[in-house]
């Protein structure tokens, strides 16, 4: 995730960290869309793989009209452009259904989940068995290869 206002500092150093980090095959969502500066240049600009609507249009999202409609726009935006939306800050089911209605199919908040440390995300994987588990290996492993000449030293 890149913020929108990190990349108001510079565009062109942004546009090179961001183009390598795609050549490695890195996949990068846009934060907080809808806050910062110019937020369509952005997008035009770089690379991304995904737009994240920022928590203060979601959370607004039933008693304001404005933040609907600005959602709605996002959302359509972000299917002409083939760039999925996620939407931050959900905390109620109706907040949820409403998202689903616009067309987001995707959503993240406390309403699934708080903020977990690695390992407790780890531990609450195993339980559901989610985590991968290393399989062992049927083959043995290729011994190193062992010097049996001395070692020797420019004097």
């Amino acid at each position: 995730e890149i913020t929108e206002s990190s990349l108001f500092d510079n565009l062109a150093l942004a546009q090179s960290i961001v183009g390598s980090l795609k050549n490695q095959g890195v996949r990068l969502a846009l934060d907080d869309f809808g806050t910062g500066y110019s937020s369509l240049a952005h997008l035009r600009a770089l690379p991304f793989d995904r737009i994240k609507i920022d928590k203060s249009f979601v959370m607004s999202l039933i008693e304001n009209p404005d933040s609907a409609a600005i959602v709605n726009a996002i959302v359509g935006l972000g299917e002409s452009l083939n760039l999925p939306i996620t939407a931050e800050g959900v905390e109620t089911a109706q907040i949820e259904e409403r998202l689903r209605a616009l067309g987001c199919a995707k959503s993240q908040g406390w309403l699934y989940g708080r903020p977990m440390s690695v390992t407790s995300v780890r531990r609450l994987l195993a339980e559901r068995r989610l985590l991968a588990q290393p399989q062992p290996s049927l083959e043995r492993p290729a011994e190193a290869p062992v010097d049996i000449e001395p070692q020797r030293q420019a004097g």
